[in-house]
């Protein structure tokens, strides 16, 4: 019986790869991308490089953050092949809507995302979902080399976009420092939004909406009077517990079964939630990322 290759790449740690001032930058350009998806920090990140014949075999990933990211740094032409694959949501829950009468090819079972259209492309994917590399086909010249940042972002925290009155309060009458205003404006609104946030954690965790697993950033856009114009999810990759699925849960008008859909009622209840925030009066353009993290 063939054995099948698992991983055939070259990698480095990517601060031994780049300079301190280019990796500094680097990172703290994650960082920022993780902040927008309510992820504050993110892994070591390790550099890799694919040239003729290398490949990735189809994978999971330990648990090391709520999404993975791969920071693409090759250049259109330099090879072929290479392509991100994530198995399709068809495959991960194939029997359920399973039809005789379909029949499936490549696209419908694997997606292929190209690793060098366009160059710097920074893809984000829930590392739960088995996933690998296409072999590279090329030269073995480092230069035209499949090369790819990757790590993982973490450390999930409510994040704070806009202009806040309490972020102009950070100067006192003589131009120095005041913190304990500032901390005392920024506690304003952590307070009322771990107000909001007590009862409905505490609804999510006795599980009887239903259980998932995953993780969900919904974003607050915030009007100028602190009421919520909008909660929308930014990351999401809820998935429904399948040791407590329950089926048929009631019917409809026209007597057509009702199954349960814990991962919609988890955000509707979420989304419901945090629309009934109201925050102080402030500038326009504000917003607030709060992670929730189920496992």
């Amino acid at each position: 019986m063939r054995q099948q290759i698992q991983y055939s790449l070259k990698r480095i740690q990517t601060s031994q790869f780049f300079s301190d001032d280019l990796y500094t930058t680097l990172v703290d350009d994650l960082v920022t991308l993780g902040t927008s998806i309510g992820l504050t920090a993110i892994t070591p990140p390790w550099t890799s490089m694919y040239t003729d014949g290398d490949t990735q075999n189809f994978h999971t990933d330990a648990k090391h953050g709520p999404m993975a990211f791969v920071l693409s740094l090759a250049q259109a032409g330099d090879f072929r092949g290479g392509e991100t694959m994530l198995l399709q949501p068809t495959l991960l829950d194939y029997w359920r809507k399973f039809e005789t009468t379909t029949a499936l090819e490549c696209q419908h079972i694997v997606r292929y995302i190209p690793a060098t259209t366009p160059f710097g492309r920074c893809l984000a994917f829930d590392p739960r979902v088995p996933h690998g590399v296409t072999p590279v086909i090329g030269s073995q010249d480092p230069r035209k080399a499949r090369v790819v940042v990757h790590g993982w972002f973490n450390a999930p925290e409510c994040c704070w976009f806009g202009t806040w009155r309490e972020d102009n309060e950070d100067e006192d009458e003589d131009g120095d420092d005041d913190d304990d205003e500032d901390e005392a404006g920024e506690s304003s609104r952590t307070t009322t939004l771990d107000a909001a946030l007590e009862p409905l954690v505490a609804t999510l965790g006795r599980g009887e909406i239903g259980r998932v697993m995953g993780y969900l950033a919904a974003r607050l856009e915030v009007d100028a009077d602190g009421t919520i114009a909008e909660v929308y999810a930014v990351c999401d990759t809820l998935q429904a517990d399948p040791d407590d699925h329950r089926g048929v849960i009631g019917y409809d008008e026209d007597g057509q079964e009702i199954l349960e859909d814990a991962a919609g009622d988890i955000r509707l209840t979420v989304y419901e939630s945090l629309k009934t925030l109201q925050f102080e009066t402030g500038a326009h353009g504000r917003a607030c990322v709060v992670p929730f993290v189920f496992e």
